[in-house]
């Protein structure tokens, strides 16, 4: 029994026809399945029709397996198709085509539950149908990784647009900042001289008094608070005069700062400054360890804090290390745009002299360190 003449129907072409109109249309892989399932069914008059993909190294059926085209009138005595699968789904006569003869890409079965010779003819149409399913297969696969690559990049460009607008607001509030700077270099002087060395006066002046008036241990309290007093300023001197930044070591003038800012503080500091370690960048690591105190002191609640300085190949290492509340590192960008720059303006000074700016934090305290080239 025979299903077709030798030569294509005029039908039959024009099914074809509309099969590679369809495919030429298709965007995913289910698309060119429906069409080619729908297509070979119609083009071979069969009662169905499969559609099988390579899934990676694995071939699936004869057809594929040996890149060629097979017509098989009757499964129940052909060894090249699995009988067991065949039979029970009533399938008797079968041409499988595979997609591509080089290295297919899958296989394209049409199947009759009778028996029948399918012809040349019906074999050249599905032949047809597998080379535009090969072309389809490889359209959709190049537009998917296409989306998918413009997808990466649209991501891509949207983080870096964020990280760019982010950018630029700080570069706003740090301008705004650097213009002020004048100002808070007063205002630090003022709290500085206030918080520290005038206090220690102002209670020296007191036990003064207080030795005028007969009370011999007053002179002794007296000259603690004048030497305080006298710490204070000259730690402030240092961090102003470039001359007293060159005839001091980096780790004794962090240790000054250390003594007369943390001097009747809440918390306790422990130190571990290396020693001979030039004043590079002195003046800035000087100024950082002030803030960053400044910091502990207003928003941890702290009880112990470590000062660090090490030297760590090509770079210095300051770190302030405290076991406070600490915090939620997402929150900076919010309290940046809140005005709070204290972090941010030392990450922008510490990367301007080729360095950076290092934060950890989380509910057992807080790590920042400042990291600066060894050399100038």
């Amino acid at each position: 029994m025979s299903v077709s003449e030798d030569a294509p129907s005029a039908p039959q072409l024009a099914r074809l026809v509309r099969a590679v109109q369809d495919l030429s249309r298709a965007r995913a892989l289910p698309d060119v399945e429906h069409i080619v399932s729908a297509a070979a069914r119609d083009l071979a008059d069969a009662d169905g029709a499969t559609f099988v993909l390579r899934d990676g190294d694995q071939t699936h059926g004869w057809s594929m397996t040996n890149a060629s085209a097979v017509v098989i009138e009757d499964v129940r005595v052909d060894d090249r198709v699995p009988q067991d699968l065949y039979l029970p789904a009533s399938v008797r006569s079968l041409v499988m085509v595979p997609i591509r003869p080089e290295e297919p890409l899958g296989a394209i079965s049409t199947y009759w539950a009778e028996q029948i010779r399918p012809t040349p003819a019906i074999v050249e149409l599905v032949r047809a149908l597998a080379d535009s399913t090969a072309i389809a297969i490889e359209h959709v696969r190049l537009l998917a990784d296409l989306e998918r690559r413009v997808a990466e990049r649209t991501k891509a460009l949207s983080r870096r647009l964020a990280q760019l607008r982010v950018c630029a607001r700080e570069r706003r509030l740090l301008a705004r900042e650097a213009m002020h700077a004048e100002e808070r270099e007063r205002t630090l002087l003022s709290e500085v001289i206030h918080d520290d060395a005038l206090q220690y006066v102002l209670a020296a002046r007191q036990e003064l008094a207080d030795a005028a008036k007969g009370r011999a241990d007053a002179l002794d309290r007296a000259g603690s608070d004048l030497d305080a007093a006298h710490r204070s300023l000259r730690t402030l001197v240092a961090e102003l005069s470039p001359v007293s930044l060159q005839s001091s070591s980096l780790g004794e003038l962090i240790a000054a700062v250390v003594q007369t800012y943390t001097d009747g503080r809440d918390f306790a500091v422990e130190t571990q400054l290396a020693d001979g370690i030039r004043p590079v960048h002195g003046q800035f690591l000087v100024r950082a360890t002030r803030e960053l105190l400044a910091n502990v002191a207003k928003h941890t609640r702290a009880r112990n804090v470590t000062v660090i300085l090490e030297q760590v190949d090509d770079t210095l290492d300051l770190s302030v290390v405290d076991d406070g509340a600490g915090f939620d590192l997402e929150d900076l960008p919010r309290a940046l745009r809140a005005g709070s720059v204290g972090l941010a303006s030392l990450r922008s000074r510490a990367e301007g002299l080729g360095g950076a700016l290092v934060v950890q934090s989380s509910r057992a305290g807080t790590h920042v360190t400042v990291r600066v080239p060894a050399a100038e």
